[in-house]
């Protein structure tokens, strides 16, 4: 299930990523930050230029200078290349994780029974008469039915949500990839484009994190049989109401532990 739901996540980035909107925004900040690698790299030029002429020297720019703004327009041009080199290993440990991420843990629904009759109109007369005697218990079987399915419900969609969150930061993250390499070249952003890479790198092992507490939380699962598994001894009502209970604490914890897993994983990288 959650190879289906990463595939499909996956093709939704890539192509967002290749749309023309993604290109043309892409294009229009690369030729901003090679302008401003230019404009940049003029000004040095001019500021290094009137020193020499204050100094009576020829020299001009050095070599390392030059070399660095010429290695930065490259890197700006190449961005995209870059980029996509990376997620090409990064992906490798996505797929490694999903080999052996287990699936979702199973949430148990709550019986909502609807018992089968004869088609003889007394036992149908009956088992309506047995149902308007005991209201409040056919209220609880109903609502803890829809109660648990709702919570089956969000669990089917916190990994996707998790997951998509990763995706669009990756987004965002390769568009601001050329602003990103052009304050580098700056003495007051210098490490800037390391930094980038280490967060980078991080918001790709979001999801392997996730795979980790997807392993926990099914091991926490298969510490309550007695409340997940109807025993015989239990009265229904009792059983369905831990059973409730345990679904809504699972899917809690969670909900928790993955946010705790992102925010140490990109507090680890940033």
């Amino acid at each position: 299930m959650k190879e289906n739901e990463f595939v499909y996540i996956q093709q939704v980035y890539e192509g967002l990523n290749q749309s023309t909107v993604a290109v043309g925004i892409l294009s229009v900040v690369k030729v901003l930050a090679v302008g401003f690698l230019i404009f940049n790299f003029v000004m040095l030029y001019w500021k290094d230029s009137a020193e020499n002429t204050q100094r009576s020297s020829t020299a001009g720019l050095s070599f390392s200078s030059l070399s660095k703004y010429i290695i930065s327009v490259l890197l700006v041009l190449f961005s995209t290349q870059i980029l996509s080199f990376l997620d090409s290993f990064l992906l490798l440990i996505d797929q490694k994780f999903i080999e052996i991420s287990p699936p979702n843990m199973p949430i148990p629904l709550a019986n909502y029974s609807v018992e089968e009759v004869d088609s003889d109109g007394w036992d149908l007369l009956k088992t309506a008469g047995l149902k308007l005697l005991n209201p409040l218990g056919f209220v609880y079987e109903f609502a803890a039915f829809v109660i648990t399915f709702l919570v089956w419900l969000l669990d089917l969609f916190i990994f996707p949500l998790f997951l998509a969150e990763r995706f669009f930061l990756l987004m965002v993250m390769r568009v601001f990839f050329p602003v990103v390499i052009t304050f580098s070249v700056l003495e007051k952003f210098q490490d800037l484009q390391i930094r980038f890479y280490k967060l980078y790198i991080g918001v790709w092992l979001i999801v392997p994190a996730l795979f980790l507490v997807n392993i926990f939380i099914n091991k926490t699962y298969e510490v309550f049989p007695k409340i997940f598994n109807t025993s015989g001894g239990t009265d229904n009502m009792n059983d369905t109401f831990l059973k409730l209970g345990a679904s809504i604490f699972i899917l809690l914890l969670k909900f928790k532990l993955y946010s705790v897993a992102r925010n140490h994983v990109l507090k680890m990288f940033s």
